[in-house]
């Protein structure tokens, strides 16, 4: 409930959840990622190993990711195309 105000009656009762292997089989995967808390991630997904720390960088062995980052979110980047 904490990201619901605290309010238990605002928390969401059904989920969608996507495993890798789904996401892996998609044609096409699009990421958005928004701030300077997800800068770190957004690092060890493109720019890190592929890891089992950062479940994200498989999506390194994709062959049609499209991010789409603002600039606190791709602060840490070393290269920025």
């Amino acid at each position: 409930a904490r990201f619901f105000g605290d309010e238990p009656g605002s928390v969401p009762t059904h989920c969608v959840t996507q495993g890798l292997g789904t996401i892996m089989d998609a044609r096409v995967i699009v990421l958005l990622a928004t701030g300077p808390a997800k800068a770190e991630a957004v690092h060890a997904l493109v720019e890190g190993e592929v890891s089992e720390n950062c479940p994200a960088s498989i999506l390194q062995k994709h062959p049609n990711v499209v991010l789409f980052l603002n600039n606190n979110a791709a602060a840490k980047l070393e290269n920025k195309a």
